[in-house]
């Protein structure tokens, strides 16, 4: 019985397989990526940015991968585009005001072997996320920017899951 356990185990190994979005590697091997500013299509100020920025911290958290800045230094280039983002009441108290609220973010990503078109990897995403609602203008405004920043957070960690599930 035991020699089968291990035979399982050399098995599943020797399959290539592994838990989803931790093999570390992306498309074709590569190791050195640039990522390039969101393009964002929405109405909502500085998306770009805090998902960019948010992408980054992701794929930095991965010993074999490298974020450089310029495209001469990455074998591959990540690119996005936010295609949608909403935000809207989702829930409400006994007196009927605002509890809380929804965002949504949408995105396609791409990543391009660098200094040619060939794509590696393209892939669609979106998120939700709930956040606090005030009646005070400037504290709705920070639980906003926390919404957002958590938004993000998440979004980025599935689009990272996403590019590195390379099966």
């Amino acid at each position: 019985m035991r020699w089968l356990v291990v035979l399982g185990v050399l098995l599943l190994g020797a399959c290539g397989y592994h838990v989803a979005g931790t093999s570390g590697s992306l498309p074709d091997g590569v190791t050195r990526i640039q990522v390039v500013l969101f393009e964002n299509t929405t109405s909502e100020p500085f998306l770009e940015q805090r998902l960019t920025d948010a992408v980054i911290d992701q794929l930095r958290r991965h010993a074999d991968l490298q974020v450089v800045a310029g495209e001469d230094r990455a074998e591959a280039v990540l690119s996005g585009t936010i295609l949608s983002f909403n935000s809207h009441s989702s829930s409400f108290s006994g007196d009927d005001r605002i509890g809380s609220y929804r965002a949504h973010l949408g995105v396609e990503v791409m990543l391009r072997r660098s200094g040619s078109d060939e794509l590696l990897w393209s892939g669609r995403s979106q998120w939700s996320t709930d956040f606090d609602a005030s009646a005070e203008v400037a504290q709705q405004a920070d639980f906003k920017e926390l919404g957002l920043d958590e938004l993000s957070r998440r979004l980025a960690e599935e689009i990272v899951y996403q590019l590195l599930d390379d099966f």
